[in-house]
C-alpha cells in the first residue's frame, strides 16, 4: 500500500476484517482541523447505533488526506442493507450542511502529486490534464469505488494511474 494512506485506513480499521464494505467520500474542498473534528465527531455517534435491519453494523470512519471522508462496515455472515448505506449517507450530508461543504460526485476525480494537497477535477479535465502532460501515469489517483476494506488495504484506493481504472477510461494516453 502506498506511503500516503498506509498509516491512515489500515491502522484506522485495524479491528475490521478484508470483507468489510468500504464506502468513499471525497469533499469538494479541503476540511480545515476543526471541521474534520466535527466529522470525525459526527461520525463516532453515528457508528456506535449504525444498524441494518435490526442487526448491530461493526464500523469506523475517519478524514484521510482532509479530503476523504471513508467508512467501513461489516456485519459478520451478512452486507449492509441500502437502509444502512442511507442513514451514513444523511449523517454525512447533515453534517456537511452544517459546515459548508459538499461532496463530489462519481463523475469527478482527485490526484495527488508528490506531497502536494489533494486535487480535485472533472473527469474531462483529468483526460486534458494527462494529454497536455500535467499528470503522468505515475500520478497517485483515488479510487472512490473501492468496494471493501481488502481492496484498500491492497492499495486500490489510491494506486498511480496506470495502474488505476482511470487508466482504462483515458486509454493509451495514460501510458
Amino acid at each position: 500500500m502506498s506511503e500516503l494512506v498506509s498509516q491512515t485506513i489500515a491502522d484506522l480499521f485495524a479491528d475490521l476484517p478484508d470483507r468489510a464494505r468500504v464506502w468513499v467520500y471525497c469533499t469538494d474542498r479541503a476540511l480545515t482541523e476543526s471541521e474534520a473534528d466535527v466529522v470525525n465527531s459526527g461520525l463516532k455517534r453515528f457508528l456506535a447505533s449504525w444498524k441494518s435491519h435490526g442487526r448491530t453494523i461493526h464500523g469506523a470512519g475517519s478524514i484521510v488526506l482532509g479530503r476523504f471522508v471513508v467508512i467501513a462496515g461489516d456485519i459478520p455472515g451478512g452486507d449492509v442493507s441500502g437502509c444502512g448505506i442511507d442513514a451514513s449517507t444523511r449523517t454525512l450530508n447533515t453534517i456537511a450542511g452544517e459546515l459548508g461543504f459538499g461532496f463530489l460526485s462519481a463523475l469527478d476525480a482527485a490526484y495527488r502529486i508528490g506531497n502536494e494537497p489533494v486535487k480535485t477535477v472533472s473527469r474531462a479535465e483529468m483526460k486534458k490534464l494527462v494529454s497536455q502532460g500535467a499528470l503522468s501515469h505515475d500520478t497517485r489517483v483515488f479510487d472512490f469505488s473501492v468496494p471493501d476494506l481488502g481492496r484498500v488495504r491492497a492499495g486500490t484506493f489510491d494506486p498511480v494511474l496506470r495502474d488505476s481504472w482511470y487508466a482504462r477510461f483515458l486509454g493509451a494516453e495514460a501510458n
